[in-house]
């Protein structure tokens, strides 16, 4: 079981650190689980790979805005990764600007002319220098001696309540695709089952009347990209196989039996995963074009072997056809293996054709595909 957080506190500790203790303790008094600084880093460990963890696992990143806070620069670091990870930010107003006696307080040998230094910097205000995003969201007010503390924290839980369903599954999916990511994208980490069909309801919910209070991130579309773009071609699917438990089998074939020009970057060697119900039953192809600096040549076989395509092709009657790029240069001039997109393989670069049926590229995956439409014991080997 992961160890998930209700909420992660950024604050700066010069302005902020006694109204975050009793923020926490006002949050841990309700039974909320929350992530402070002052109390979840073990000594000898990494301070930075521990804070980001703990952004990662937490389900609301509260921002508490004061001078220090807003210019520190590891305050800002926390912002980035918990806009990267589009969590959902709660900002916390505390401190607006900080007087020249608190300011002399924490200085006593700085100098007028140092206090007039730090003003033209805007370091003794939150306004001036505070992070864009955290500028445009809505605050809840937590100013010392002007707001109310627990009528402002009853709203803080409300906040916290509102779609803690979406949120929650937001933060699980994340954790889940960051190690998928971590293990080299390998398919025994993908989703299967059931987990899988509420992870796709999660990433298809819409709200209609109202801002979402966290969006998707790319990593965990990515984690579910090959499922969605199999289903959004072939409609209803079967649930994929286990990792584990595939009847099929990858198959290396040499494509350059295909290949009929000398400018195509292709590599010698192409890839299929065939179904073992596609041996003796009619099957369906797909053809799964690999990204750049992602063919075989470059990255082994985590593109054909890890990226979820088997899996659900194995249950559904569908061939993957996995045709390969590698990077060339000076002729053609393809650094980092890009299948053709601007016109590399065109033998005439003022009339290219690397778009129409008469690209060699798009002529020699045609070549493929009916071969394996010719009968199983005359296919690809």
């Amino acid at each position: 079981m992961k160890n998930f957080f209700d909420a992660f506190i950024s604050y700066g500790r010069a302005d902020s650190k006694t109204f975050a203790i009793k923020l926490n303790q006002r949050l841990t008094s309700v039974g909320l689980k929350v992530w402070f600084d002052q109390e979840d880093i073990p000594l000898a460990v990494d301070y930075q790979e521990q804070i980001n963890d703990g952004i990662e696992k937490a389900h609301n990143f509260i921002f508490i805005i004061a001078p220090h806070s807003v210019n520190s620069p590891y305050c800002l670091k926390e912002i980035e990764l918990a806009i990267k990870h589009n969590k959902r930010i709660i900002p916390l107003l505390h401190v607006e600007e900080i007087s020249r006696e608190t300011w002399q307080l924490r200085n006593p040998h700085q100098t007028e002319a140092d206090w007039q230094e730090y003003q033209a910097k805007k370091l003794h205000s939150s306004h001036p220098n505070m992070h864009p995003t955290i500028k445009k969201i809505n605050w809840v007010y937590f100013r010392e001696n002007l707001d109310d503390f627990e009528a402002y924290a009853a709203g803080l839980l409300e906040i916290f309540d509102r779609h803690k369903d979406y949120v929650q599954k937001h933060t699980n999916l994340l954790v889940q695709a960051k190690d998928w990511e971590r293990n080299q994208k390998q398919n025994n980490y993908l989703l299967i089952g059931q987990e899988r069909q509420e992870a796709e309801k999660w990433l298809k919910h819409r709200f209609t009347d109202e801002l979402p209070p966290c969006l998707p991130t790319d990593l965990q579309c990515e984690f579910m990209q090959s499922h969605q773009i199999l289903k959004h071609i072939y409609g209803k699917l079967n649930p994929p196989a286990y990792p584990d438990e595939l009847s099929g089998k990858i198959v290396k074939f040499d494509q350059s039996e295909f290949i009929q020009a000398d400018n195509t970057s292709m590599s010698k060697e192409a890839y299929a995963y065939i179904p073992k119900a596609c041996e003796t039953e009619s099957c369906k192809v797909h053809v799964a074009i690999h990204g750049c600096l992602q063919g075989a040549a470059v990255i082994g076989d985590t593109y054909y072997d890890t990226t979820g395509y088997n899996e659900i092709a194995d249950t559904n009657n569908i061939i993957v056809l996995y045709p390969q790029v590698e990077p060339s240069q000076p002729i053609p001039y393809n650094p980092q293996g890009c299948w053709d997109f601007w016109g590399y393989s065109s033998v005439d670069p003022e009339n290219p054709v690397f778009y129409t049926r008469e690209s060699p590229q798009m002529k020699a995956i045609v070549g493929m595909l009916k071969r394996l439409a010719e009968p199983y014991s005359a296919t690809i080997p």
